[in-house]
């Protein structure tokens, strides 16, 4: 009996081993981890500073562009929209419905628009060939309509209906989502860039700060989570991005208010 005591029970060197070995790939975790870490702001950064600079060169490029960006966005928007309730099934028996979805959207976005891009093209001479259309965007804008209109009763197939009318009424409410509420923005973009470079730099900030803060203060002071949805997110991110946010506004507002854009 002792000696089958002796031979099961583990030797102390081999219990020492077993030691050395969780110590050794627990921190081999723990390296990873913090690696994995590192990597992960360095590419943030980059990323990051990558888009500020971008933002700062369409803020440099002027009014017009800055204006054909927000609309460049309203469209990939838009896009992604319609794409949720795409049914390949349905859209193959119907043809051109997916066209005109695309055809509602630009000529919501023409009568939108029109207005504005009129009065840069009369202030500037490079854009006068496109004067004759805009002149008359009313009546284009109506016409645009019409022939969207037109199409998509002539598009009405049987046994589909209530499929492209839920489609239709869709794209509308995407439209008036997209567009309607941006309206003003291109109006207040050529009122100054002043109306546009504040909020989107102050959203750039806050979302910096709220990384930067919560990276290096997160779960040091409130313990308690911050979203359930979101369990990255800390209140220390928070209350430091709020922080730097209101200094930013504060200092920024009043320097960029003196240049005349």
């Amino acid at each position: 009996g002792a000696e089958e005591t002796s031979e099961t029970r583990p030797s102390s060197d081999s219990l020492g081993g077993l030691t050395t070995t969780a110590s050794k790939a627990q921190s081999a975790a723990v390296t990873a981890k913090k690696e994995g870490k590192a990597k992960k702001i360095f590419v943030r950064t980059i990323v990051g500073g990558l888009l500020v600079i971008f933002f700062n060169f369409l803020m440099w490029a002027g009014h017009l562009y800055v204006g054909l960006f927000v609309l460049f966005l309203q469209t990939l928007i838009f896009r992604e929209l319609v794409a949720v309730r795409y049914i390949e099934a349905k859209e193959k028996e119907i043809p051109l419905f997916r066209t005109l979805q695309w055809v509602w959207f630009w000529a919501a976005a023409f009568y939108g628009y029109g207005d504005w891009l009129h009065e840069f093209s009369m202030e500037h001479q490079s854009m006068h060939p496109f004067l004759p259309i805009l002149k008359y965007h009313e009546f284009v804008s109506m016409v645009f309509y019409s022939s969207a209109f037109i199409l998509s009763v002539l598009c009405m197939k049987p046994g589909c209906y209530r499929y492209q009318m839920g489609q239709l009424s869709w794209t509308m409410v995407s439209i008036l989502l997209i567009l309607g509420q941006m309206r003003f923005v291109t109006n207040n973009i050529f009122n100054g860039l002043f109306w546009f470079f504040i909020p989107s730099s102050v959203v750039i900030t806050n979302d910096i700060m709220a990384y930067f803060c919560g990276l290096l203060l997160g779960r040091r002071i409130f313990r308690q989570p911050f979203l359930s949805i979101s369990p990255n997110k800390t209140w220390e991110g928070y209350f430091g991005a709020i922080v730097y946010t209101v200094i930013y506004g504060f200092i920024m507002s009043g320097h960029i208010s003196q240049v005349a854009w």
